[in-house]
Parts: C-alpha cells; structure tokens; sequence
C-alpha cells in the first residue's frame, strides 16, 4: 500500500510499505481536517467522490480505497451528517500492526451481545482540524487479528 494521496501513508517515505496502522492514521487526519461532516466533504477528505457512494439505508457504501476492501460512510438519518466511518479490510491484520503507530489501545466494555472485542485507540488529531477522530478496531478477542476498523468524529472544544 503505497501511493500519495491522504489515505497513502506510505507518500511520505519513497518506496516505502503502509502498514493498516499508517494507512488508519493517515485518513483518521485527513477526516480531522475536512471542511465538515457533510458526507461530499468527508469523501473529499479521502480522495473518493461522494456521488460515486452507494446508499444502502443510512450508509454510503464507496469503492475500495488503496488497499482496503472499502470505505463506508455511515450517516445520521435525522441530519443526513457522517457520524463515522468504516474500514472494511480485504483481510485481517493483526492488532500489533495498528499498535505500533496509533499506540496501545484500551479494551472497551462488552455489551450483552458483544460477540469480539472492541479496542479504541488515543484520539487522534491534526492541526487546524475541527475535528477528532477515535479509531476503534472489532478483533476476535484482545491481541488478535483486526477484522474492521471505524473512526468516530467529534468536534474539537476548545478549553
């Protein structure tokens, strides 16, 4: 996975290979700095055109990006906003290869019918940005292989 656009994390480094963990941390920027959560400027962000989504319900479902089995836009259905976005992965990756860039991520609580593990990883940023970003990653259980990555967006406050 090499390239140069925002979800190329590998640009940066001539000829050198994108991990997930890169390639997650590279779009979890780009989001923090889109002009808004209006799913043209959240595609945008990511080199893909919104207007190429398929809508299935409250989901735009976008072709692959470089290396990844797709992006979905997943919008709220009162505001029409992106509420996060989803990585699906052509295959899966181990936990360590996200670790090693975005750091060691916090087990979240399961629920009732929680069938994996979810892992958020530290809050990501960037400067300029309105927005953060928490990349959580779904794995079989804790220490294993990621099976989907999502990135929920909030604003940045200011304190």
């Amino acid at each position: 996975m090499t390239g140069t656009g925002p979800g190329d994390a590998g640009a940066g480094d001539a000829g050198a290979e994108a991990t997930l963990g890169t390639v997650a941390e590279a779009m979890a920027r780009a989001l923090c700095l889109a002009v808004s959560t209006r799913p043209a400027d959240m595609a945008a962000a990511l080199d893909l055109d919104a207007d190429q989504g398929v809508p299935v319900g409250a989901i735009r479902a976008m072709s692959p990006a470089d290396g990844l089995g797709g992006v979905r836009l997943a919008l709220d259905p009162g505001s029409g906003l992106v509420d996060y976005v989803e990585l699906s992965l052509p295959a899966e990756v181990p936990v360590a290869e996200i670790t090693a860039v975005l750091g060691a991520p916090e087990e979240l609580p399961s629920g009732p019918h929680d069938l994996g593990v979810t892992l958020a990883f530290p809050r990501i940023t960037a400067t300029g940005g309105t927005l953060s970003c928490v990349v959580l990653a779904r794995t079989e259980s804790p220490g294993t292989q990621v099976s989907s990555i999502i990135m929920y967006l909030h604003p940045v406050l200011d304190t």
